[in-house]
Parts: structure tokens; C-alpha cells; sequence
């Protein structure tokens, strides 16, 4: 190794040089005899431009413009996003907020409620009894339906025949009398059977139906659908 000693990049005037500006001192001489060990040693973070590289904090350092935007556009983290991180998924349910910052995950499909008009449940309700079948809406829409037992059509009335009162005892209350509607099927005999209102019953819990006929002595069942709601 020479003994001439070796100059560092502040000996280079008139700046400190770059990486390659290094290289070519080296190269012409202007570095004396160093070997490329020395010059290597002379190759410090700052000379690079690597100077906040091991002493810079997470807080001070520099982003793209790119990642900085990106990062802007961001979602901040509130009690919602909170909130929605602590439910898990499941097939054939959705998420119900059950205040500004809280929710569950409820069924489409299960128990319908409502709390002062508010609902608390599920979406739709379905269901069946011996009183026929009914579907309740989480908006309170309510539909019930139900083939009544025969009835024969043997009671004079003017020119037709009509049968007894076939009362349907609804499958699930309505909150109020709803509209209720009927058609009737003929099972025996001829003619063309269809119903009357019988006008004896409505309410929010049962309605009745007549099969009438211009003949006697035919049977009928009676086919009914009501429509309203259950708040």
C-alpha cells in the first residue's frame, strides 16, 4: 500500500463528489495510490445521499406525493369500521345497525320485530299453521292465505244458493282489520260456483266467506288471501 496519504471527499474541490465523480478521482489520480478498499471506506450514507437512512424517525419519513395521496384517501378508522370489524359473515345474513355505532349480523329470513316503528329483526317472516300461511314484512306488510274445508251451497237466497259462513281465523293477527279477498272451487256438481262476502265477520284476527251457486246441492272449497299489516 502507498504511503501517500489518501484525500477525503471534502479534499475534493469544489464539492463533495458523487458516487461516480469518486470513481473517476480514483481512477485519474487525484486520489493517489489508494486501493479500492480505501476508496470504498471513503463511501459514507451522507456521500450518497443516504444520510436520514438509520436516523430518521417513522414519523419524519418522506413518502411519495403517489403514496401520500393514496394514503389521503383513506377511510379513516371510526367506530362504524369498529363496529363492522367485530361481525362475522354468514350466508343468507346482512348487517343491522342497531345505533350510530353498533350493528349485528341478523338472518334475511327469521323472526320479524319492530320497536316504535323501527325494525329489530329479520327482513322477511315465514310461517304456517292449521290456519293456512303467512309472510310478515320487517316494513310490517303482512300476507295471509288459506284454503278453507268444503262447504256445501244449499241455502236459498233470491235466485242463488249460498252455503254457510266458512270462517278463517287468520295464521298470524294483523294490527288492524286488513282486505281480504276469495274465490271459491267447485269440488262437485255443476254450474259456476264464486263467493260473497258474507258480511258477518272482519277484523284484524279472522274474516268469513260464502260459496254460492245457481244450483243447489253443490260443495265448494273456498280459496282466500288477505293482505295488511301486523304493525
Amino acid at each position: 500500500m502507498s504511503d501517500t496519504p489518501i484525500k477525503t471527499p471534502g479534499e475534493l474541490t469544489p464539492v463533495v463528489p458523487a458516487l461516480s465523480d469518486l470513481l473517476l478521482a480514483w481512477k485519474d489520480g487525484s486520489l493517489g495510490t489508494a486501493s479500492a478498499g480505501e476508496v470504498l471506506s471513503l463511501l459514507t450514507a451522507e456521500l450518497l445521499g443516504l444520510g436520514n437512512v438509520d436516523n430518521t424517525s417513522d414519523a419524519n419519513k418522506p413518502i411519495s406525493d403517489a403514496t401520500a395521496a393514496a394514503l389521503g384517501g383513506k377511510q379513516a378508522s371510526d367506530a362504524q369500521l369498529s363496529a363492522l370489524a367485530g361481525l362475522a359473515g354468514a350466508n343468507g345474513a346482512f348487517v343491522r345497525w342497531t345505533g350510530t355505532e353498533s350493528a349485528v349480523m341478523q338472518a334475511i329470513v327469521g323472526s320479524v320485530s319492530q320497536a316504535a316503528g323501527i325494525p329489530t329483526g329479520a327482513i322477511i317472516e315465514r310461517g304456517s299453521n292449521a290456519n293456512g300461511q303467512y309472510v310478515r314484512f320487517a316494513d310490517g306488510t303482512q300476507i295471509c292465505w288459506h284454503t278453507l274445508t268444503s262447504t256445501t251451497i244449499n241455502g236459498p237466497n233470491g235466485s242463488i244458493f249460498i252455503s254457510d259462513e266458512a270462517l278463517w281465523t287468520f295464521p298470524a293477527a294483523f294490527s288492524s282489520a286488513p282486505v281480504a279477498t276469495a274465490r271459491a272451487r267447485r269440488l262437485s256438481g255443476g254450474g259456476t260456483v264464486f263467493t260473497v262476502d258474507s258480511g258477518e265477520t272482519l277484523s284484524a284476527t279472522a274474516t268469513g266467506f260464502r260459496a254460492a251457486n245457481s244450483q243447489s246441492g253443490d260443495a265448494a272449497a273456498i280459496q282466500a288471501i288477505a293482505f295488511g299489516r301486523w304493525f
